[in-house]
């Protein structure tokens, strides 16, 4: 990686915005109740089903199984 205005690693800055997006997402299904195509539309993705998608191959899991997992069967979004 090189300073600033530099050239840098192809895919790198891809790879920036998609970690800031997964970081939104998660943050949106931890602290809110809002739908999964509300949290997909606010994290920068097209539609609710490529934001599934994407965030089961990024996480490992589903997004509505990534929230009842992070609040356990307590979940007071689910």
């Amino acid at each position: 990686m090189t300073g600033r205005g530099g050239n840098y690693p192809q895919g790198f800055l891809q790879q920036l915005k998609d970690e800031g997006r997964f970081e939104k997402a998660g943050d949106l299904l931890l602290r809110t109740s809002k739908p999964i195509k509300q949290v997909a539309e606010a994290s920068g993705f097209r539609n609710e089903k490529s934001f599934i998608r994407a965030f089961r191959e990024w996480i490992g899991n589903s997004p509505p199984g990534f929230r009842v997992s992070a609040h356990g069967s307590k979940c007071p979004f689910c």
